[in-house]
């Protein structure tokens, strides 16, 4: 069983990366702080690594950890952590460079544009050999009962574009991590049997299906008024479930999350983190039952329920 839950809400820039963490105490009651700034990231992934060693550790981050099925069997990989392990290297020594022109886009160099100006999702779709952006979505990314549905991770532009930050995570983070001895969930394993194996077991999350998970609605995340309000509702939450908030988390999520706090992004650490340990009690499921596409290739958001279209 994890004796520490750690979240990281992920951004491409550093100021928007802060975390948040919870110990499990004797008594079995979940002692939480934060958020705070995330660490360089390579320093992270050691950080990670090395202590949890001593306490098992499940780590969920806020960037896609997967590729879209049809994707990946088109990169000639069995697995998505074979073609992680490539990443960068061998035959895919572009990946981490977005493409730039639509003639660049392909199996080796999926993520498009490298920056705005004469740009379409039409360049995108037309260098996958895709009808629809449909095809390029994970079945984890799609609406469920507690969020509406998630961006494109290859599509590197607009409010919901998150490849870059991703990109950014396999590379200094996860890929580390592993090589570490780290474990990817649920591609390494369903969650019970990770659980019980110690060390670090990694994991995707999304803070805004992480607010229905909990139980709250939140119509504009920046409005810091708005996150004050909430703090009634998440303390109790918290507390039927064990979870205490030290003196630092309590006053912050009480003012709403303060800009030294993190404003939004720490508010979204802690309410990742609070979903996280709920999953991480057994209080509720990791996920669906596991199929062959989400155990090989796209993965799943720590927590989400599928909709009625599987995502």
């Amino acid at each position: 069983m994890f004796g520490r839950v750690v979240h990281c809400d992920w951004s491409l820039h550093a100021r928007g990366r802060w975390m948040a963490a919870a110990h499990r105490g004797l008594d079995g009651a979940w002692q939480a702080s934060g958020p705070d700034p995330v660490p360089d990231p390579a320093a992270l992934a050691r950080d990670l690594a090395a202590s949890a060693e001593a306490v098992p550790t499940l780590a969920a981050f806020d960037f896609p950890i997967g590729f879209p099925a049809g994707f990946g069997a088109r990169t000639g990989f069995g697995d998505f952590p074979a073609a992680l392990d490539a990443i960068g290297r061998g035959e895919w020594p572009e990946l981490f460079d977005v493409a730039s022109v639509p003639g660049e886009v392909g199996a080796r160099r999926p993520f498009y544009p490298a920056r705005p100006g004469g740009t379409r999702l039409g360049h995108l779709l037309d260098g996958h050999g895709v009808a629809s952006v449909a095809d390029l979505v994970r079945a984890c990314e799609r609406a469920g009962p507690d969020s509406g549905p998630a961006g494109c991770m290859f599509w590197t532009l607009g409010a919901k574009q998150v490849g870059k930050a991703a990109l950014l995570g396999w590379r200094d983070v996860i890929v580390p991590a592993r090589r570490a001895g780290a474990r990817l969930w649920p591609f390494d394993g369903d969650f019970a049997t990770l659980a019980g194996q110690g060390g670090l077991v990694l994991a995707e999350s999304y803070p805004a299906d992480a607010y229905g998970q909990i139980g709250v609605s939140v119509r504009s995340k920046r409005d810091r008024g708005l996150r004050a309000s909430l703090a009634p509702r998440l303390l109790d939450w918290a507390a039927a479930r064990d979870i205490r908030p030290d003196a630092g988390l309590a006053a912050a999520m009480l003012s709403g999350f303060p800009p030294g706090t993190g404003g939004d992004d720490g508010f979204d650490a802690v309410l990742g983190l609070l979903a996280a340990v709920a999953v991480a009690r057994g209080e509720r499921p990791a996920g669906p039952p596991e199929t062959q596409a989400m155990r090989l290739w796209e993965g799943w958001i720590l927590g989400k329920r599928p909709g009625r279209d599987g995502g």
